[in-house]
């Protein structure tokens, strides 16, 4: 029972709320210790006090441990030789430690209200440190006048008394956050510069203690200056920047290997050279002899090697990629996770290597695709011409109408033969296709002659005399729309909920030079995700790959024109092209 309430009065003691008055107490204890002096009984058993208050406030081993009976008499060994070998040399130590401990409590906290309260303490340490006990160590000479230590010692527990009334701006949600020993160990590093240049500067120069000192505070004051200077990456040389990459480096040339990766991804085509060049660049690591790498691509091993086998290898994998490194002795912790990192950014370097090697061979098979099904394509808009015509000649011979028979061959003819010969040098070299204007008049009578049907109507709004426009593009595109139609139209004969007339109706209208297009027909509306992915991608269908509105809608785009479809109801769905507003063909 007695082991468990002393645990729960420790506790209680150790608690969040109870932490600041025990730093005050701590420190009154302290105070009044340097005021009784190290060489009587009673300022020793107030520092020994003060030490116990100060493992309470900021205790070295968890409440949950228990102590074995040879560590408690370890720590009562260590306060016994304290007590009596306790000197102002010690003391002047441990102020120092504890102003650092302090000093890592304070910079715990960001909010500048929160640190008043350790601003406190650290300013009585301070304080204390430099008129009661850095004094005692000096002759008699040259000791300050009792009247600054008078001073001190009614007025410094003011501070203290401040401790625990400013605690009540601290936030409970930082009391489990780690100590920032880095911010301590500075101001351990700075007070000791100060202390020392003070005593350099009285022995050396012969000052007094207060001027002596006040000169080491000023000398100190402008260092820090200068560092701060140079320490900001924004107004000075950037040290914080060069101290933090060469921490992050250990030393290595991680940064520069970077760079050269980084410019071998930028000329190398290869992932293989690629490869090569960032793993022979890693030769130039300290201690490194030899390397190897492999890497899986689908399926197939590749390997290699550069420099020579050593002792110790070093295996490192991510992803298909995997580097083995070969050093003369075993490698630093941090090198091999610089070097893990190396193997990480090398493998998503291959890794979009082989990418846009992959997407360069899809990007060839597409253009040999599309470039194969706009042939197809053009000679089957070519065979159903070929048909038709030799339909009229059906028709003219048994109606006998040979004049009007030539005169058909002799204008068909000719624009078939030059259609076969542009779709055979597109095969023969795949370049952008010759689109050359002419005359829409005559375009206007060809198509009617070339598409004439039952189901066809053909309107023309306005005069085309003197208007032009690109006869490949109208001749594609009218084929396409009008062979569209009639398929559709077939398909609904099949429907036996269908009872409208099939009706296809191709018009043009010329206003001001400029050439419109309309194709409409009473068939159904296209359905809402196909109209919707109409002209974005090719639409298969059963009767082909639907790749022929695709690359009309493409050739019109490349010629400022536009391919839409303007109406998409039943018994009115209609497509449209038309030159795109502001547009100008050269």
């Amino acid at each position: 029972m007695g082991n468990i309430a002393l645990k729960h009065w420790i506790a209680r003691l150790a608690a969040f709320e109870v932490r600041p008055w025990l730093l005050a107490f701590s420190l009154v204890l302290l105070h009044l210790g340097l005021l009784q002096g190290v060489s009587t009984l009673v300022g020793r058993g107030l520092i020994v006090g003060h030490l116990g208050a100060v493992l309470l406030w900021q205790p070295l081993v968890r409440q949950d441990r228990t102590l074995s009976i040879g560590a408690l008499l370890a720590g009562l060994l260590i306060v016994a030789c304290l007590g009596i070998f306790m000197s102002w040399g010690l003391i002047l130590l441990w102020m120092l430690v504890l102003a650092g401990l302090v000093g890592a409590e304070l910079f715990r906290y960001p909010e500048g209200k929160a640190r008043l309260s350790f601003w406190c303490a650290e300013a009585y340490l301070i304080i204390a440190l430099v008129a009661l006990t850095l004094p005692e160590l000096l002759p008699e000479a040259s000791r300050p006048m009792d009247l600054l230590r008078t001073a001190i010692a009614w007025n410094a527990p003011l501070l203290l008394i401040m401790i625990p009334a400013l605690a009540r701006r601290l936030g409970r949600s930082r009391q489990q956050m780690a100590l920032d020993f880095i911010g301590g160990l500075v101001i351990v590093l700075v007070l000791s510069g100060v202390l020392l240049g003070a005593l350099a500067l009285m022995f050396v120069s012969g000052l007094e203690y207060i001027p002596a000192l006040l000169q080491a505070l000023a000398i100190m004051a402008v260092s820090l200056l200068l560092l701060g200077w140079a320490w900001s990456p924004g107004q000075g040389a950037g040290l914080s920047l060069a101290i933090a990459r060469h921490a992050l480096s250990g030393g290595a040339p991680f940064s520069h290997w970077l760079d050269e990766v980084a410019r071998l991804a930028a000329s190398e085509e290869g992932p293989e050279k690629l490869m090569e060049g960032a793993v022979t660049r890693m030769l130039g690591w300290p201690g490194v002899e030899g390397a190897d790498w492999r890497v899986m691509v689908e399926g197939n091993a590749q390997n290699g090697f550069v420099g020579r086998v050593a002792n110790r290898r070093s295996r490192l994998q991510h992803g298909v990629v995997e580097i083995g490194i070969h050093a003369r002795h075993e490698l630093a912790p941090m090198h091999l996770w610089q070097m893990d990192l190396m193997v990480r950014l090398l493998a998503e370097f291959h890794a979009a290597k082989e990418q846009s090697r992959r997407l360069q061979s899809m990007s060839y098979m597409r253009a040999v695709y599309e470039t194969g099904a706009r042939m197809t394509h053009e000679v089957k808009n070519l065979l159903q011409s070929i048909d038709t015509l030799c339909f009229a000649i059906g028709q003219a011979e048994r109606d006998g109408r040979s004049e009007a028979l030539q005169g058909l061959l002799s204008r068909q003819l000719p624009v078939i033969s030059r259609r076969l010969h542009e779709a055979l040098e597109r095969i023969r070299q795949p370049v952008a296709a010759d689109v050359h204007d002419g005359d829409a008049l005559q375009w206007w009578t060809a198509a009617q002659e070339r598409l004439a049907d039952a189901q066809i109507s053909f309107v023309l709004e306005g005069s085309p005399v003197g208007a032009n426009l690109p006869i490949l593009l109208f001749d594609t595109v009218a084929e396409n729309l009008i062979r569209n139609a009639l398929d559709k139209n077939r398909d609904n004969d099949k429907d036996d909920d269908w009872r409208t007339t099939p009706r296809i109706v191709v018009t043009l209208k010329v206003s001001q030079g400029e050439c419109l297009l309309h194709v409409e027909d009473n068939g159904m509306p296209l359905d809402g995700d196909r109209a919707d992915l109409l002209f974005i991608q090719p639409l298969p269908s059963d009767r082909g790959l639907g790749i022929g509105l695709y690359q009309a809608y493409r050739l019109a785009e490349s010629l400022d024109y536009r391919l839409s479809l303007a109406s998409n109801i039943r018994e009115c769905v209609r497509f449209e092209l038309k030159r795109v507003a502001g547009s100008l063909r050269l």
